[in-house]
């Protein structure tokens, strides 16, 4: 029964799925059935933003992916003053970093957009256009290529090489940053050597400077490039 109470914890999490509308009930006798013969005490507790926007419009492109329809969408960018239309076919949903990304092709663009849902203002079933097929990527891989949600499709995996400090070398190994890291070296000061294989992409970059003065990138140098400027731009606004 407290196996089950905490799995109900969990299906919680996923409530902008309207999709389970009309089950209420059923979720509502099994907690109410679960709380008269045990008092539960909540143990697991989900990183969620219940005042996320764009966590209304979950269910309906469920829904278009399943049956896959072309859709129309209304967005506007944090760099746009003004909205953009988009022509779409829907593919897949990621959620990254407590935030729900739409992985879609456009035709117009003839390329794989990556959009953030809390972005979309509108969506809706485009009734004059055609669903493209995904036969671009398998969902599974294009994924589990990169940190986070965003790459070119086009864009080939790098092998990053990264000094860790003795400090948070435990913290890295237990938790790596990417299912490809590999051990590469242990120094006698606790400090070690880890390789990954991925996309190159902007949530790879904020993973790493998370880190701080904790991690140096080795190789590839644009990365490393980028990661020092940065860093630099960063130390400029604590100069007095």
């Amino acid at each position: 029964m407290a196996e089950l109470s905490s799995a109900m914890d969990i299906i919680k999490h996923y409530n902008g799925f309207q999709s389970m509308a009309g089950q209420e009930d059923i979720l509502a006798r099994m907690q109410d059935q679960i709380q008269t013969q045990e008092s539960h005490q909540q143990v697991i507790f989900i990183e969620t933003n219940a005042r996320l926007k764009g966590l209304n419009f979950l269910s309906n492109l469920y829904d278009h992916i399943v049956k896959k329809n072309p859709i129309v969408v209304d967005y506007r960018s944090f760099n746009s003053k003004r909205n953009n239309r988009f022509y779409l076919s829907p593919y897949l949903l990621k959620e990254f970093n407590n935030r729900w990304f739409l992985l879609a092709y456009s035709k117009k663009m003839n390329d794989i957009q990556t959009i953030a849902l809390d972005r979309m203002l509108a969506v809706s079933k485009d009734e004059k256009g055609t669903y493209v097929e995904n036969t671009f990527f398998d969902p599974s891989i294009y994924l589990d290529e990169m940190v986070g949600v965003t790459r070119d499709i086009h864009s080939q995996k790098e092998v990053v090489t990264l000094w860790v400090d003795a400090d948070q070398a435990p913290y890295v190994l237990t938790k790596p940053m990417h299912s490809s890291q590999r051990l590469v070296q242990e120094n006698e000061d606790g400090s070690i050597i880890l390789s990954l294989e991925v996309i190159l992409n902007l949530e790879l970059e904020r993973l790493i400077l998370g880190y701080g003065c904790h991690i140096e990138v080795k190789t590839p140098r644009l990365l490393r490039h980028r990661i020092a400027q940065a860093i630099l731009l960063a130390a400029t606004r604590y100069q007095m």
